[in-house]
């Protein structure tokens, strides 16, 4: 039971017996009066008149009391209602929505200091959200410019023994800055985002930079998504900044020599499974937290991929789970909400169903037949590098092939 609701029933209880009282106290003086007025006149008539008086309204008591006590509710139960919608309204502010106020106008003036003080409150902490926002935004900022003009010098000292591993350390720590921006781009945005994106275009786009770090670690990606564009709600920008974030922490995850599988469904869905140690149950309810980092989890990382993952779903209204991938390794799902063709107002009908068929507006028919397995635009020498790519999904069990 709520702190409000107690209130309330308090209240009624309270009221109850004081109205009991209330009564008792008017039943108990008429009882008197008629004792005090029956002295004078003979016992039988007396008896007769007291009677008649609890046969005839004595019994109303009982129901009077409960119509009162009904109404008395109904009142009570209207008069709280502002505190309701306050307390309603106080629920749903979150740090993404810390420019929200809670309203003074409906509130009775005696809990108005308390709004104000509330209110006052949330100024403090969207101050305090703003300066830590900035400070990260500024930090990485300053970081960023240096860190490149020292991978810079690195790469053209050459590659030796000596250099790869001082190489490597500055190429994470680049990493690290680009996550700090983006989670202050995150905390920048005050509301659900808007815009559509085509989800396998975009994952597409996003796995091709990152061959070289699959060769890096050991492993390759393949990719499965439908041939037709899979349109859903959300940002395009940060859509591919989630689905980045996903493959790398996949491929940190996986072991040498396996394969990392993305796989874009025609429903809206990302399913992205390695073959690593997968993920412990209870661990899973911590991975979506700002720098937290399991116990055994490999040196480098720092916490905060599935953090931005997770943030950057919940502003496109999606849903992230992580489940054991089958054969070991831990796959982690983002469904996106779809969008409809109606969503599409500079189309008409027709026209959507004709981008849906040909894939994109005056692109060529759809082939009949089998869809083939098309590669993707990929950089020089990416064919050597074991990054793969199906337009289809092929029956479980048959091989993938390599580009």
């Amino acid at each position: 039971m709520t702190a409000e609701r107690s209130l309330e029933a308090t209240l009624l209880v309270r009221l109850g017996l004081l109205l009991t009282a209330a009564f008792s106290a008017v039943a108990l003086w008429l009882w008197g009066h008629l004792g005090h007025i029956g002295s004078a006149y003979p016992q039988p008539i007396v008896h007769q008149v007291m009677a008649e008086f609890f046969t005839d309204v004595a019994w109303t008591v009982p129901i009077v009391l409960l119509i009162t006590l009904g109404v008395a509710a109904f009142t009570l139960r209207r008069s709280l209602l502002p505190v309701r919608e306050i307390s309603a309204r106080a629920g749903n502010i979150s740090p993404q929505s810390l420019h929200q106020r809670l309203p003074e106008q409906p509130v009775p003036k005696e809990l108005v200091p308390l709004v104000r003080a509330m209110n006052e409150m949330l100024d403090r902490i969207e101050a305090g959200f703003e300066l830590q926002r900035r400070f990260t935004a500024n930090a990485a900022h300053e970081l960023r410019t240096p860190l490149q003009l020292l991978s810079a010098g690195l790469d053209a000292l050459g590659s030796n023994e000596s250099i790869d591993p001082l190489r490597g350390d500055v190429r994470r720590m680049c990493r690290l800055v680009a996550q700090l921006l983006s989670v202050a781009r995150l905390d920048a945005r005050m509301h659900a985002l808007s815009g559509t994106a085509d989800l396998g275009q975009v994952v597409a786009a996003t796995l091709a930079p990152l061959a070289p770090l699959a060769v890096r670690h050991g492993a390759s990606l393949a990719l499965e998504r439908p041939r037709a564009p899979v349109i859903v709600r959300g940002d395009a920008d940060l859509v591919a900044e989630l689905a980045r974030n996903l493959v790398e922490n996949a491929l940190a995850s996986t072991r040498p020599g396996t394969e990392v599988s993305v796989v874009v469904g025609a429903g809206g869905r990302l399913d992205v499974a390695d073959r690593g140690p997968g993920i412990a149950r209870g661990h899973r309810e911590h991975v979506f937290e700002r720098f937290w980092r399991a116990p055994d989890a490999p040196p480098g990382g720092s916490g905060l991929g599935l953090a931005i993952v997770k943030e950057i779903a919940d502003a496109c209204g999606a849903t992230v789970t992580i489940t054991d991938a089958p054969g070991g390794g831990a796959m982690l799902a983002v469904a996106f909400e779809p969008c409809l063709p109606s969503a599409f107002p500079e189309f008409r009908a027709s026209e959507i169903s004709a981008i849906l068929k040909r894939g994109r507006p005056g692109g060529p028919p759809k082939p009949s037949g089998k869809a083939p397995v098309r590669a993707h635009a990929l950089r020089p020498g990416m064919q050597e590098e074991g990054w793969c790519a199906t337009t289809h999904s092929p029956p479980r069990g048959s091989p993938q092939r390599k580009l």
